[in-house]
């Protein structure tokens, strides 16, 4: 029977974008490579990616299943049986916690030459976050989820007051 069976190549994984996203999943990604036909299923660290839409034979969408902390490889199944990986092919990173939340500093003035030690008050503290007077980084005492302590550089005028989480999420007091 002439051309009565079609070989079809192995799929293969090339690449994720964006390659890292919150464990707790749903993160949208394209995946490249070849290969692809409709009814493909991708896995992430062994878990299947929900709302895939094979593009065409080279990209296909998904959005990402919860995973753990760490790399996860990324994998491919025909419908034949058919799988390739992308060894650690993305990257499941923390979610990160609430944004901290300045509502009020104490004292509010100060001398020109700074060293007064300030109480800020607020929410979603932690100890690796940052403070900044007008632009400058101050020393920052962590005191308790609510209330962290510097120490004030010197300056004049009136200055904005930030913090920032490791997240980089940040509050501004004006």
């Amino acid at each position: 029977l002439p051309s009565g069976f079609t070989y079809l190549p192995v799929p293969t994984v090339i690449s994720v974008a964006p390659s890292s996203g919150y464990a707790s999943g749903n993160t949208p990604v394209v995946i490249a490579g070849t290969g692809f036909l409709s009814g493909d299923i991708f896995l992430f660290g062994g878990s299947p990616a929900t709302n895939v839409a094979v593009q065409n034979s080279t990209t296909a969408t998904a959005l990402t299943p919860s995973g753990i902390v760490g790399s996860a490889d990324v994998s491919v199944v025909d419908l034949y049986g058919q799988t390739s990986t992308l060894t650690s092919g993305f990257t499941y990173v923390a979610i990160p916690a609430p944004p901290p939340e300045l509502f009020s500093i104490s004292p509010t003035v100060g001398n020109t030459s700074g060293g007064n030690t300030v109480v800020l008050n607020g929410a979603n503290f932690t100890a690796s976050d940052t403070v900044t007077f007008g632009h400058i980084p101050v020393t920052v005492t962590f005191i308790n989820s609510n209330t962290l302590s510097v120490v004030v550089p010197p300056d004049v005028g009136t200055v904005d007051i930030a913090v920032v989480d490791a997240f980089g999420q940040e509050d501004t007091l004006y």
